[in-house]
């Protein structure tokens, strides 16, 4: 819906949206591996002889969700940013979805793929094939069916620690067709309507250092005026004494 409002605009709406996404995922060890026209995929690789524990693959299944979940607070925090079009563009928007919200849905799931390098001597990407790569499509698409921000899979549920478990709760036993195995469906329950607050401006923090150094200063000399004024008026009452110094 979103895309067909924007028309020519809507690369920009999805190149924001990655710069706050690839950076959250780099940050993450993970790796964004190609646009699906208005969906990334995300990898994380894992070596099938660490499966034992948390410890031994690095939490790939925590980071990959902890950075999903970043991404949807950052998205929310920055959406003046994202949203930033021309007049007509957000008149179309707003026209066929009052009180738009920047949102994105998630699907996370854990298995096998085929790594290849396709492209030029000038540019070489890794292509992935799988069945796999259709489950996160799958249960990426099936997020507003479900009306939550992110659905996991039952083998990526098992990737996560037993600390983020607690937080996850299922929401369905599926099979995906007659020859699948009934899998069950997760999801970790983000409220994305809370008033995230606004980033400090990195340019102005010397200023506003300067400004509480200025502020403290002025505290200090107040209160050091209100000592001498009170030490030479101790004449008068005690209370007076007493306001001066508050």
């Amino acid at each position: 819906d979103t895309t067909e409002c924007l028309q020519e605009e809507v690369m920009l709406f999805v190149n924001r949206i990655a710069h706050i996404l690839h950076s959250i995922v780099v940050q993450c060890d993970g790796a964004a591996n190609k646009n699906i026209g208005d969906a990334f995929l995300l990898t994380w690789k894992i070596n099938p002889a660490k499966l034992g524990s948390c410890e031994e693959h690095n939490y790939a299944g925590d980071k990959a969700l902890y950075s999903l979940l970043k991404t949807m607070a950052e998205m929310s925090r920055h959406e003046d940013f994202i949203c930033n079009f021309s007049p007509t563009a957000l008149g179309a928007l707003y026209e066929r979805m009052p009180g738009y919200k920047c949102r994105i849905g998630c699907g996370l799931h854990f298995g096998w793929a085929v790594e290849g390098a396709i492209g030029s001597d000038k540019k070489i990407d890794a292509s992935y094939i799988s069945p796999h790569v259709n489950w996160a499509e799958f249960l990426e698409g099936s997020t507003k069916e479900y009306g939550v921000p992110i659905l996991m899979s039952e083998p990526f549920f098992e990737l996560l620690s037993p600390y983020v478990k607690k937080y996850c709760r299922q929401v369905d036993n599926i099979k995906k067709s007659a020859n699948d195995d009934v899998t069950a469906l997760f999801t970790y329950d983000a409220d994305l309507d809370i008033d995230f607050p606004k980033p400090v401006n990195e340019k102005r923090r010397p200023q506003l250092k300067r400004d509480r150094r200025t502020l403290a200063s002025s505290i200090l000399s107040a209160n050091a005026q209100a000592t001498i004024r009170s030490q030479a008026d101790s004449s008068r009452p005690s209370s007076e004494i007493s306001l001066v110094r508050c």
